[in-house]
């Protein structure tokens, strides 16, 4: 027995729709919504009006991958695991830093941990 997914449009559950991408201009959030032949025409003319007053610029096409119906998810190209780590004194670190105003948390700056190798080593 077969199985068969059908992707029905959002606004009026027409079936057969197909998935498109809408980048935010205000924020450059990523949406998606599906859309079946009429109602991404009304889309396009809808937008229309503000396209028409813009202007096209060189090398604006979206990427493919970011188009592609088996898009991967928007992730760093290198896997935390196989990414080269600094090695320092981690603790001796964070009591500098904080103590000098230079880190509050999350992942320190190369230059800020040149500075406490620095400050060591003198």
């Amino acid at each position: 027995m077969a199985i068969r997914n059908i992707i029905v449009d959002d606004i009026d559950g027409t079936p057969d729709a197909q998935t498109y991408q809408l980048i935010s201009p205000a924020d450059g959030s990523i949406w998606e919504i599906d859309l079946a032949p009429a109602n991404a025409k009304k889309l396009v003319d809808a937008l229309s009006l503000f396209i028409g007053q813009g202007r096209q610029v060189e090398g604006n096409k979206v990427p493919a991958w970011m188009t592609s119906p088996t898009r991967k998810p928007l992730t760093s190209k290198t896997p935390a695991s196989t990414r080269a780590t600094r090695e320092y004194d981690k603790d001796a670190f964070r009591v500098w830093a904080v103590s000098n105003g230079k880190w509050t948390g999350g992942r320190p700056k190369n230059d800020v941990i040149d500075e406490f190798e620095a400050a060591r080593a003198t």
